[in-house]
């Protein structure tokens, strides 16, 4: 991910770290570790938060920064399930891709609940009721007009949904189903 002061965010799974250097100036590479093993990462659209799926470890960090320190903003760290609430009462499988709108809601693909998850500001977890049948969502996107993008594992194609993070309107999918 790229930051608005040019600074490049890259997710170091294998090594459990999240390491940030100036785009300019790769060789100035610092690192920050998360309490867990981060898959994928997203800003806030003002890049003040950095939100974390923590991919076999089933919740979402955040990132307050210039100083990041890990704090839980969904789900139990190791506590997989399918449950909606606030915080630390929402339950995750698998967590994937996510990405940040601009009112500061996080989409997250939930692989194993074959979901797409919402976590509004405030914390509060919400299933979106998407239209069609997701196959282990893994990545997930946003337009600049809020467009949401969602890929799946099995099905070979890039799902489109209008941009109403209460009811998304399927707009279409890309691919023909088969690899």
């Amino acid at each position: 991910a790229l930051d608005g002061r040019q600074n490049l965010w890259i997710c170091d799974h294998a090594n459990g770290m999240i390491k940030t250097a100036p785009l300019a100036n790769a060789a100035g590479i610092t690192t920050f570790d998360p309490a867990t093993y981060s898959l994928k990462i997203a800003f806030t659209h003002d890049f003040a938060v950095l939100y974390s799926s923590m991919y076999q470890q089933d919740h979402v960090e955040k990132y307050i920064l210039p100083n990041p320190t890990a704090i839980v903003a969904a789900g139990v760290q190791s506590v997989s399930g399918y449950t909606e609430g606030n915080g630390a009462d929402a339950r995750f499988h698998q967590l994937f891709g996510l990405a940040v709108d601009a009112d500061g809601y996080v989409y997250i693909a939930d692989r194993e609940n074959f979901a797409v998850r919402l976590i509004a500001p405030n914390g509060e977890v919400t299933t979106l009721a998407l239209p069609v049948t997701l196959n282990e969502p893994l990545c997930v996107a946003l337009s600049p007009s809020g467009t949401l993008y969602v890929s799946n594992t099995y099905d070979y194609q890039l799902h489109v949904f209008g941009s109403s993070p209460a009811a998304p309107r399927y707009d279409h999918s890309i691919g023909n189903g088969v690899m």
